[in-house]
């Protein structure tokens, strides 16, 4: 998804907007197999949130009386429960887009359409895809969209070596390196393909070790980071079954595998810096019920905390407080 111009799944939603009415996504999903599927739930979020629209994931379960601890392998692609890493992302991903720490956009792009299109059945026009990476975008029928050929300039002319901000650098989505970041003041996060520099953000800094992550820093009490004193950190991989194989194009699945899950750990540094929070910091690695497992060695100083993220923690998720 990430290293697809139109954000995939994303900008087919995005531009099936209708100007002026409101929008809900009842089904979507990101392709399985797939190696990086926790990366959509970050990128619909937040360009949800962008544009003003609702989407809703598949199923948490089509069993209605199936609890998550009851789940032994991933069996189902459409239930969310059986999918740790993309289920590890709801938290931060939820907080982001409820409290809109991601702003509407100002800008929108549509495309206008008129009758001689709407009933000619051999129509299949549509807004760019990547459109959906800068603003609103989708249809209009009659006065007040823009034709193909000024949507095609404006993408031309906002998109430069696959590189697309929004919102001043709300979001910052490179289709050429496979990666995203965002960056507001209650939400900070990357994801993506490992980087050949450190990750920074207004108040977060990321070396990454792990060839392609997803890592969230949420507020958890509606300050800013930089004012935050609880805070919670997810760190998402890939989860597979032991013994799951792929074919050569990692797209198709060769043996299902069996129990247990195997989740992969995220390994880094993170750093969170510019901080003004007061009393000692605490980090906890959480168990994958959200419960607090162990504290973790963190090295602080005057507006600067840091710790490491590693596959000793056995933890998609970390909690910092400060008491």
């Amino acid at each position: 998804m990430l290293k697809d111009a139109g954000l995939g799944v994303v900008g087919a939603i995005a531009t099936k907007r209708v100007k002026g009415l409101p929008m809900c996504a009842s089904e979507w999903q990101t392709a399985a197999p797939n190696d990086y599927r926790q990366e959509g739930v970050l990128a619909m979020g937040a360009y949800a949130a962008l544009a003003g629209i609702s989407p809703i994931e598949f199923a948490f379960s089509h069993q209605g009386g199936k609890r998550p601890e009851q789940v032994e392998r991933l069996g189902s692609n459409f239930d969310v429960m059986e999918q740790p890493t993309m289920l590890g992302a709801w938290p931060a991903v939820s907080l982001l887009f409820h409290r809109r720490d991601v702003a509407e956009s100002k800008q929108e792009a549509v495309l206008q359409l008129d009758d001689a299109s709407v009933f000619d059945p051999s129509f299949r026009g549509g807004a760019p895809l990547e459109l959906a990476r800068l603003g609103k975008t989708g249809l209009v029928f009659g006065g007040g969209g823009q034709s193909p050929e000024q949507l095609r300039q404006l993408v031309a002319t906002q998109i430069k070596d696959g590189v697309a901000r929004a919102n001043g650098g709300e979001l910052v989505h490179d289709a050429t390196r496979g990666t995203l970041l965002v960056d507001t003041a209650r939400s900070q996060a990357f994801a993506g393909f490992k980087p050949d520099a450190k990750i920074t953000l207004k108040n977060v800094e990321l070396e990454l070790e792990s060839a392609f992550a997803v890592v969230m820093v949420s507020a958890l009490d509606e300050q800013p980071l930089a004012a935050s004193k609880h805070i919670l950190v997810s760190a998402l991989g890939n989860a597979v079954n032991t013994g799951m194989t792929l074919g050569s194009g990692r797209n198709r699945l060769e043996n299902p595998g069996a129990s247990p899950v195997m989740v992969e750990p995220i390994v880094g540094r993170l750093r969170l810096f510019g901080l003004s929070a007061q009393g000692k910091a605490q980090v906890h690695a959480l168990g994958p019920s959200g419960e607090r497992d162990h504290l973790l060695a963190a090295e602080e100083s005057a507006g600067a905390l840091s710790f490491g993220l590693s596959a000793q923690h056995h933890a998609m998720h970390y909690e910092i407080v400060r008491e």
